[in-house]
C-alpha cells in the first residue's frame, strides 16, 4: 500500500466531462465544484458493495459537513452501470449531497487510481492529489485532513 501512496500523491486529478451530476442544486453549477482549488474526492467503484459502500460513506456525512463549512466540497463518484439500482439505496439513506456517476469508469481511467480500495478518498488541491486514505474510524488521518484543510483554508485567506 505504501508504495501506492507514494505514486498518488502528487499526481493530477482530471475528471473527465462523462460525469452524469446527481443531486446538485440548479444554483450550483457542476464545473464550479470540480473547478474549486481545493475538495475531498470519495470514488465508489463498480467492484464494491453498494449498499455495503453507501452505509459507510453516510457514516462520513459529518465529516463532509464539517469541511463544507470550510468551504472545502466534497465530490463523491459513483462507478456504475447501472443508474436505476441506486434509486432504491439512495432513498434507504435519504442521499441529498451532490453526487457524480461515471457509467464509463472514465475517472478511474484518466486518473489511473491505485487498486487499494483504502486510497479512493483523496484531498485534492491544485488538482494534485495531496492527502489520500479513509479518515472514516482513524482519528490520526482524520486529524491529518483537518490540519491540511485548515492550512489551506488560513493561506488562501492572507
Amino acid at each position: 500500500m505504501r508504495a501506492q501512496l507514494e505514486g498518488f500523491l502528487g499526481k493530477e486529478v482530471i475528471f473527465p466531462d462523462s460525469l452524469l451530476s446527481f443531486n446538485c442544486p440548479e444554483e450550483i453549477k457542476v464545473k464550479e465544484i470540480v473547478d474549486m482549488k481545493c475538495k475531498l474526492v470519495v470514488v465508489i467503484d463498480k467492484i464494491q458493495c453498494i449498499d455495503c459502500q453507501f452505509k459507510k460513506v453516510y457514516s462520513w456525512v459529518p465529516f463532509w459537513e464539517a469541511i463544507k463549512e470550510k468551504g472545502i466540497p466534497t465530490i463523491l463518484i459513483i462507478e456504475t452501470t447501472e443508474i436505476y439500482g441506486f434509486e432504491e439505496v439512495f432513498k434507504r439513506y435519504n442521499v441529498k449531497f451532490p453526487f457524480f456517476v461515471d457509467l464509463k469508469g472514465s475517472f478511474k481511467k484518466s486518473n489511473r487510481l491505485p487498486g487499494n480500495e483504502s486510497l479512493k478518498t483523496f484531498l485534492v488541491f491544485d488538482n494534485k492529489v495531496i492527502i489520500a486514505g479513509e479518515p472514516y474510524n482513524n482519528s490520526k488521518l482524520w486529524k491529518l485532513y483537518e490540519n491540511q484543510i485548515d492550512k489551506l483554508v488560513n493561506d488562501e485567506t492572507k
